[in-house]
C-alpha cells in the first residue's frame, strides 16, 4: 500500500495534475473519434450535451489532497 504520509506536497500536486490531464486527454480523444466516425456534418450538426462530470474530474485529486493532509496531521501528533 502507498504511504501517503511520506509524499511531499509536490508529489500530491503532480499526481492530481496527472489525473486531470489524463482524463481531459481521454475525453478529447473520445470526442475526436466520435466525430470522425459519426459521418455527420460536423460539430454544428450534432446535438450533443457536453456536460463534463466535474466531480469525476476533480473529486479524486481533492480526496487525495484531503487524505494526505489528514494523514500528515495524524502523524505529527
Amino acid at each position: 500500500m502507498l504511504d501517503f504520509r511520506r509524499w511531499s506536497f509536490r508529489s500530491v500536486v503532480l499526481a492530481s495534475t496527472f489525473w486531470v490531464v489524463l482524463n481531459v486527454a481521454l475525453a478529447v480523444a473520445f470526442l475526436f473519434v466520435s466525430f470522425r466516425t459519426a459521418g455527420s456534418g460536423g460539430i454544428g450538426a450534432v446535438s450533443m450535451g457536453l456536460v463534463f462530470p466535474v466531480l469525476y474530474l476533480f473529486g479524486p485529486p481533492i480526496l487525495l489532497t484531503l487524505l494526505w493532509y489528514a494523514l500528515r496531521r495524524s502523524a505529527d501528533q
